[in-house]
């Protein structure tokens, strides 16, 4: 059985950047093609943010006989503690006040190697 530390760097990197990019775009739908910029296995990346908890939603449309698919992030890690919204940084959104994504925000900062607070 492999760990997180049996991963090689980039598998961990490729994660975090594209949960970064499901977190940015704040449970709305993110095409097929964006997410394949950050990683050639997406689909290895996505089963293993899946694995660590994160409900990851897709869904495909077969238009003129292709098929496009997209990725949206529905909810964080089951076991992710938020934190209570008198200590989250103001922001310019209307989730700024929802401790439970503010976490997912700082967990996908996290595994993306961004600073507290960094963009």
């Amino acid at each position: 059985m492999t760990t997180k530390s049996d991963k090689p760097a980039t598998a961990r990197t490729q994660r975090g950047a594209i949960l970064q990019v499901l977190t940015a775009a704040r449970g709305a739908w993110v095409p097929l093609p964006e997410i394949m910029k950050l990683a050639a296995q997406y689909n290895a990346r996505i089963f293993e943010l899946r694995r660590q908890g994160f409900k990851i939603d897709n869904r495909h449309q077969d238009v003129d006989g292709q098929r496009h698919s997209w990725f949206r992030l529905a909810t964080g890690p089951h076991n992710a503690t938020p934190k209570p919204a008198a200590t989250l940084a103001p922001a310019d959104s209307l989730f700024a006040t929802d401790p439970a994504w503010q976490e997912q925000v700082r967990i996908a900062r996290e595994l993306a190697g961004l600073q507290e607070g960094g963009r």
